[in-house]
């Protein structure tokens, strides 16, 4: 049975290379399709609208998402299986032929790429495709990427004929610049937390924390990572009305890690904390913290701290 999910503008529906198991639709509002480059800049690619479909072709080839897919409005999917898919098009003729449209555009579109990639006599090797991009990094001494596309090979192709090289270089790469590969060891932990920010984006506050509480655990306290985590566990208990909680997680990262790239956002939110449990001399004195930084609303900061002092700053 097709799956209506909802997201809020800015969520996350979909990471590159992640595995695609559904035909999604856009039933209302505008998503947006992003790219990371071979700079590690990300960059729009293009923006859809409803009735148009996220990534048929990747879909219909069983190949991993080639972009990082956003909500840039609200936004409404319906989900259908493969089988559900083809069922459909057999009823409503007129997606049929909008969808051949699109393919044709499509693949004129990709076909130079495509070109670019793979050679004509050996277009069907995919797998050797993957690894010579490993390859491309490697050689270009991107040794994070390098590690990260070979591992995807390894596992999409365990049984292909360079994969006992891809995991050389793999294990060559760990052993000498593991500087290099520690964020792809934590891939799977930033990809859990993506998935809880966006529960957080869709209020879905308690999965988020769910998600998180799981999170917190596992990611070490010297991993960047771990702060980030706590602060979302924060924010998350805050709007859920559990300020105890948040002021449990928010308070651990104000001891830590002063540096916090969004430290002023962390005093913010412990201010909002504090003020709600009724402990106003300690919420005045994160306030009076968190004005210090670039952060926004501000004025409502500064109204609520004339609260606690009586109309005085």
């Amino acid at each position: 049975m097709a799956q209506v999910s909802n997201y809020k503008a800015n969520s996350i529906i979909m990471l590159q290379n992640d595995r695609i198991r559904s035909v999604a639709l856009v039933q209302k509002g505008y998503v947006e399709m992003k790219k990371i480059e071979d700079d590690d800049i990300e960059r729009s690619v293009d923006v859809l609208s409803s009735g148009d479909f996220i990534q048929l072709l990747e879909v219909l080839n069983g190949f991993p998402s080639y972009y990082n897919v956003y909500a840039k409005t609200d936004v409404t999917i319906v989900e259908f299986s493969l089988k559900e898919f083809e069922g459909l098009l057999l009823k409503n003729p007129n997606i049929s032929l909008k969808i051949i449209k699109n393919f044709s555009e499509l693949l004129r579109s990709i076909n130079s790429k495509i070109k670019g990639l793979i050679s004509e006599d050996d277009a069907g090797a995919m797998s050797e495709n993957l690894f010579n991009i490993g390859e491309f990094y490697y050689k270009a001494g991107k040794y994070k990427q390098a590690y990260y596309v070979y591992d995807k090979y390894a596992k999409y192709y365990p049984y292909d004929k360079l994969v006992n090289d891809a995991k050389a270089r793999m294990n060559y790469i760990k052993e000498n610049f593991s500087d290099e590969t520690a964020a792809f060891e934590g891939s799977n932990s930033e990809h859990e937390y993506y998935q809880a920010l966006n529960e957080f984006a869709n209020e879905n506050y308690t999965k988020a924390i769910d998600i998180l509480n799981a999170l917190v655990d596992e990611v070490s306290e010297t991993d960047p990572l771990h702060l980030k985590i706590l602060y979302d566990l924060g924010r998350s208990y805050n709007r859920i009305g559990e300020y105890d909680n948040a002021a449990l997680f928010l308070q651990q990262i104000t001891d830590v890690g002063p540096d916090f790239e969004d430290i002023g956002s962390v005093y913010k939110e412990l201010g909002d904390a504090l003020y709600n449990s009724g402990q106003k001399e300690p919420a005045r004195a994160a306030y009076s913290e968190a004005l210090k930084h670039d952060i926004s609303g501000k004025d409502g900061i500064r109204n609520r701290m004339k609260e606690l002092t009586g109309g005085e700053e």
